[in-house]
């Protein structure tokens, strides 16, 4: 379920880009430059929807290369530019978030082997107690159930990293995602947005969490701290 919900998050995300893009190409005076924009917009929501996220990333550069010589040879607003390429790259940290979360799921595979029998005490045909053979080898019954206590051990880790960091952190991941563009949406309405306003667009989220989110988005260079600390504190878009 989490997995679908941030599928659906991102081909939102990826409609929306391309939607941007191709209103930038609209008014663009160069129909090479409007056509290739296009091109690269279409691959773009195509292979997002397809769940092609390598080629998400590739048709990405594209869009982000074309906009920045459009804005570099004036033909395409350098606010307008910079939006899109700030929100192709946010996509592109959700992909990358995605993938660090996909552990593969821990399988049980101490059932599949058998276990050597081993009588404690019995001597081995060099005369020597299988006991002390068993410290060497650790095919001894002590050392089988310290080897059982790792397997059970490893099982545990594997189960609930797997489990619990794979799907857990998949919806964690989303409502992430979800509530950082939830932020700077809020600041670009706003122009120039204090820590309260911020609070009240997300009345259950605590401020500490908040204070994270604005950090990761200022790590991402989508937006900037004015002043030095305190009430009069704001945040802004980068534009």
């Amino acid at each position: 379920m989490a997995e679908n919900n941030f599928s659906d998050f991102l081909n939102k995300k990826a409609y929306q880009i391309s939607y941007a893009v191709f209103r930038v190409a609209a008014v663009s005076r160069k129909i090479s430059y409007m056509e290739a924009l296009e091109r690269e917009s279409f691959s773009f929501l195509a292979a997002a929807v397809k769940g092609d996220y390598p080629a998400v990333d590739e048709a990405g550069f594209g869009i982000e290369y074309l906009l920045r010589l459009g804005g570099d040879i004036g033909i395409v607003n350098p606010a307008n530019s910079r939006i899109i390429i700030a929100e192709l790259q946010s996509f592109k940290s959700a992909i990358a978030e995605s993938n660090k979360s996909a552990i593969p799921e821990s399988i049980d595979l101490d059932s599949v082997f058998s276990k050597l029998p081993v009588s404690a005490g019995a001597a081995n045909e060099n005369g020597k107690d299988s006991s002390s053979c068993s410290r060497a080898t650790g095919l001894g019954n002590g050392s089988d159930r310290q080897m059982d206590n790792v397997g059970s051990n490893e099982n545990g880790n594997g189960n609930g990293n797997g489990n619990g960091n794979g799907n857990g952190n998949g919806g964690n991941i989303i409502k992430v995602a979800m509530r950082q563009s939830a932020i700077l949406e809020r600041i670009r309405q706003n122009g120039n947005c204090r820590m309260k306003e911020i609070q009240e667009a997300l009345p259950e989220t605590s401020e500490r969490t908040i204070l994270y989110d604005l950090q990761n988005l200022l790590e991402q260079g989508l937006v900037e701290r004015i002043g030095s600390g305190g009430p009069a504190t704001f945040y802004k878009a980068k534009s």
